[in-house]
């Protein structure tokens, strides 16, 4: 069982890697969209960073909203047989996502936009990364123990109860990280976020 969790983990990794060179690749075709003076850590962007305007409890009912429909999909799905295919399909999307990101961050400020990337991130990737994993493993697991029991890579219990007692239990830990990952996102984040777009901002 070890094995084959140690093998699906790795097959993850390299898919995400094939993402993200994708998305590094697909910049180029949509570099005039993002690298401009509106798109994505541009002047207008970095300027509203500056002062942003921000209701902040409608911000955090947002980002809770689209945090949230991301997780709640793939639970829905895990409960099909294309439970597995979401998991891959969603490494795949984060993956071409995160390589047009860091691009279009290289083609803009070199070597020094690692600092904003990582300003972008902190703090609540230090919970979104490790609640996404679990989720996609849940999401694994569900699917392959209700329609491909050769591909299971959950614990093995005697009784059903007590798979779905740890798989309710994880889940409500899941959405708990996230929810506290969306108050850092809306509460803690901007003022990060804020005080280092000042250091990029060319007047």
């Amino acid at each position: 069982m070890i094995q084959k969790r140690k093998a699906v983990y790795k097959t993850w990794m390299f898919v995400f890697c094939g993402g993200l060179f994708f998305g590094i690749l697909l910049l180029g075709g949509l570099k005039e969209l993002l690298v401009n003076e509106n798109g994505i850590f541009g002047p207008a962007f970095l300027r509203y960073l500056q002062n942003p305007k921000i209701e902040q409890n409608a911000f955090l009912a947002y980002v809770i909203r689209q945090r949230m429909k991301e997780y709640i999909m793939l639970g829905i799905l895990s409960t099909t047989f294309l439970g597995i295919s979401s998991v891959y399909f969603f490494i795949v999307w984060q993956g071409m996502i995160s390589g047009m990101v860091l691009a279009t961050v290289f083609v803009r400020f070199g070597l020094k936009g690692i600092i904003l990337l990582v300003a972008g991130m902190f703090p609540h990737q230090l919970l979104f990364i490790p609640a996404t994993v679990m989720m996609l493993i849940w999401t694994y697991q569900n699917c392959s123990f209700f329609y491909y029991p050769g591909k299971y890579i959950g614990p093995g219990y005697h009784h059903k109860k007590q798979i779905f007692v740890r798989q309710g239990f994880l889940l409500v830990w899941i959405f708990c990280v996230v929810f506290i990952g969306c108050i850092l996102e809306c509460y803690v984040n901007p003022i990060l976020l804020t005080d280092v777009a000042k250091i990029f901002y060319l007047s």
